[in-house]
């Protein structure tokens, strides 16, 4: 039996997911459901979990919006991954490398890495600033 405390677990992720894939490509809340074509009033349930109740239609709007399925919505060790401090314009990739190769690019490493906390904590005061208006 589902209690109710599993539902508003469920809830938690599942609007976190949704933020935090709308930071990951640069989409405010307000363009997010413009391009899911849903209501403003969706915009305030995914900032509060409590209040979100959403149909599997509104569930697939949302992914088709955010170019993810369904199941990356669900997906409790999403925050986990590296999406957040990814550039809309990048992707993130896999590589297997050489000591050498790893030697090569290592110093690269340090300073990605730096300028990829500087851009998600700019973000973050760019996001909190401008979501007052939407």
């Amino acid at each position: 039996m589902i209690t109710d405390l599993d539902k508003l677990k469920l809830k938690q992720i599942i609007c976190s997911n949704v933020r935090t894939l709308a930071i990951s490509k640069g989409m405010s809340n307000a363009q997010l459901m413009k391009k899911a074509q849903l209501s403003e009033s969706y915009a305030n349930m995914v900032m509060h979990p409590e209040k979100f109740n959403a149909t599997i239609e509104v569930l697939m709007a949302l992914a088709d919006a955010l170019d993810v399925s369904v199941k990356n919505l669900l997906d409790q060790d999403l925050r986990n991954e590296a999406l957040e401090g990814v550039p809309p314009n990048m992707k993130k990739y896999e590589l297997t490398l050489t000591e050498y190769q790893y030697s090569r690019i290592k110093p690269w490493l340090k300073i990605n890495k730096e300028r990829a906390k500087e851009y998600r904590e700019h973000r973050a005061l760019r996001l909190n600033r401008f979501s007052k208006y939407d």
